[in-house]
């Protein structure tokens, strides 16, 4: 998986187990890619938290301090205007051209033709989905991820905690 974190390939994966009709899994050229459904409320709650506290993360993205790190974005992208299809993906490499934000495209998109893995992409208000960044070894922001980290049995929690680098609380 080209994502610098092992985690989310592993959040993901455990968080497929046993959900039926929560989500779906498939593989998208090495990266695990899944699907939750437009109507899930932990999931559109998880997206509105992002969405509100964005400001926030701005603030810390440009007050550099070495107990953080790891900032990314998660964008959605509409590829049906019709059916309100959404691809959600996330920008690494985070960078300001001027006052405007930009990421680093760091997956391969499954329904997108014109984009691409590595593409540097606008970063708007409008389309962020979530955000996080590691402070001090803990997890901040990644609300969407934390919707299906709940999801998962104690167990699975245990063992994805064994490969992280940094915890979720």
């Amino acid at each position: 998986m080209k994502y610098s974190y092992l985690f989310l390939f592993l959040l993901f994966l455990y968080a497929c187990k046993g959900q039926d009709g929560y989500v779906s899994r498939h593989e998208n050229n090495g990266d695990e890619v899944i699907t939750v459904k437009s109507e899930d409320e932990a999931m559109n709650a998880a997206i509105a938290k992002a969405v509100n506290t964005f400001p926030e993360f701005l603030k810390v993205l440009n007050e550099p301090d070495s107990s953080n790190r790891a900032f990314t974005v998660k964008r959605k992208f509409t590829y049906t205007e019709d059916d309100g299809g959404v691809e959600h993906m996330w920008l690494t490499d985070l960078h300001f051209k001027g006052d405007k934000l930009f990421g680093v495209l760091d997956s391969d998109p499954i329904h997108i033709s014109w984009i691409q893995p590595g593409d540097s992409l606008e970063i708007k208000i409008d389309s962020v989905s979530d955000w996080m960044y590691v402070r001090n070894d803990k997890l901040v922001g990644g609300y969407t991820l934390r919707a299906l980290y709940e999801k998962m049995s104690e167990k699975e929690k245990k063992e994805l905690a064994s490969q992280l680098d940094f915890k979720i609380e």
